[in-house]
């Protein structure tokens, strides 16, 4: 499993892609980075992508893992909500959404709040 580690740590290096934790746990070796997490095994990698990891940046990191050789299997995509729960597959998209279309809400609630503001403020000249 060693070699295994070393040709993915390597490629991870040579690509620029931070490794933010690393560890062995039972009888695979974890590796997290930014956007994916690496379950590597003797010959072959499990590889899970966050749920808002681009179509293009996944395709991009898989061909990346298929160059070391190793059998590639792809998991289900994940995220985290605030609680550091980890949820996987659909329920992670429809949070994403819930979460974008809260964010969308208060944006517009501060516009509007803030065109009414100006709108209905009295001004003075200086």
């Amino acid at each position: 499993m060693n070699d295994s580690v070393n040709k993915v740590k390597d490629l991870l290096t040579k690509e620029n892609i931070t490794i933010y934790k690393e560890g062995k746990t039972g009888k695979e070796y974890n590796i997290v980075c930014s956007e994916l997490v690496l379950f590597i095994k003797k010959d072959e990698i499990d590889v899970a992508f966050q749920a808002t990891c681009k179509p293009e940046d996944a395709a991009n990191y898989t061909i990346l893992l298929l160059s070391t050789g190793l059998k590639l299997t792809i998991m289900e995509s994940f995220i985290m909500d605030s609680e550091y729960n980890i949820i996987t597959g659909e329920e992670a998209h429809e949070l994403i959404k819930k979460c974008q279309q809260e964010q969308i809400l208060k944006e517009i609630a501060k516009e509007y709040a803030m065109s009414d503001l100006l709108l209905k403020t009295d001004c003075y000249n200086c």
